[in-house]
């Protein structure tokens, strides 16, 4: 699928972006490429990726040997001062949390 530079130029629209005419036609021909990705994916028989989702699942699970070598979550980088210190300067939070205004409308 062939993106043209009008819808290029509605997406930078609607993304609220400028874009200059030499970046309207590179985004035209990656997002075409990655179109073009997806409609390849598409057409991958659908017991193929149950197959996959049913791997993942099993990776995913803490009786697995593969799970046990996955790293837990954590906080690194960042005293509990430093932190304090970042949340008095925030306007507007929660509790830990920082609020900010909404991607969405």
């Amino acid at each position: 699928m062939s993106l043209s530079i009008q819808q290029v130029e509605h997406l930078a629209k609607l993304a609220k972006i400028e874009l200059s005419r030499e970046e309207k036609e590179k985004y035209a021909h990656e997002l075409s490429a990655i179109l073009d990705y997806v409609k390849r994916l598409e057409a991958v028989p659908k017991k193929s990726l149950i197959k996959l989702e049913k791997n993942q699942k099993n990776i995913m699970s803490t009786n697995n040997e593969e799970a046990s070598r996955l790293r837990q979550d954590a906080v690194i980088g960042a005293s509990t001062a430093d932190i304090e210190a970042l949340l008095k300067e925030v306007p507007e939070k929660q509790d830990r949390l920082i609020k900010v205004k909404a991607v969405f409308e």
